[in-house]
């Protein structure tokens, strides 16, 4: 076993035991149409569609933190969060589906967007990123506040509005992308940077 994103044997019990042993979320399979999860559902490969993947524990209160890296971007490439819906973050299957996520394209500008019946109070983040760099997201569901950091740094806070929907964590494609990957980290493993 070791270290960094390259972990194959974790700990993952259903109680928090020490700092070291709990039950973490991973990307549920059953979302995201024909994408595909790999490395205990740390990572996935979306398809073509306009469809991500969300993790499998949502959550209404408290603050959450997780870091994503994509490794494949072709188009607009998403992470943020997202509704776990009973078929699955997949237009194809829901329309407008609640959701808050960071894109990019590449170099070109990235934007900041809530769709559905979720709001945000601002689009304030101009910077890109590219594959390598790790986006940290910070979820404060008690103070309705969603911080994004790119390689540590925040990228810009933003006031949230989920119309009491549980959040899930998102990684995958908007419209128009094609085959896009990443991987995810939600605690199981040691973090690239120490959690706001």
């Amino acid at each position: 076993v070791t270290t960094g994103s390259t972990y194959d044997s974790t700990t993952d019990v259903p109680t928090l035991t020490s700092a070291t042993a709990a039950n973490f979320a991973v990307l549920n399979p059953l979302t995201g149409g024909s994408s595909t999860t790999s490395d205990g559902n740390l990572a996935a490969t979306i398809a073509p569609v306009n469809g991500a993947r969300v993790s499998t524990i949502a959550v209404t209160s408290g603050k959450f933190y997780c870091e994503m890296v994509a490794t494949t971007v072709n188009g607009y490439f998403v992470m943020g969060i997202g509704a776990p819906y009973s078929k699955g973050w997949d237009t194809s299957q829901e329309s407008s589906p609640n959701s808050i996520t960071w894109a990019t394209s590449g170099a070109s500008s990235p934007y900041v967007q809530a769709k559905g019946s979720w709001t945000l109070s601002s689009n304030t983040i101009s910077t890109t990123y590219t594959t390598g760099d790790v986006v940290g997201i910070a979820l404060n569901m008690d103070s309705n506040t969603l911080t994004f950091y790119k390689n540590g740094t925040s990228q810009g806070s933003m006031t949230i509005n989920t119309q009491g929907i549980p959040a899930a964590f998102l990684i995958g494609n908007s419209s128009g992308a094609s085959n896009g990957a990443g991987f995810v980290n939600f605690g199981q493993r040691p973090f690239t940077y120490t959690p706001p």
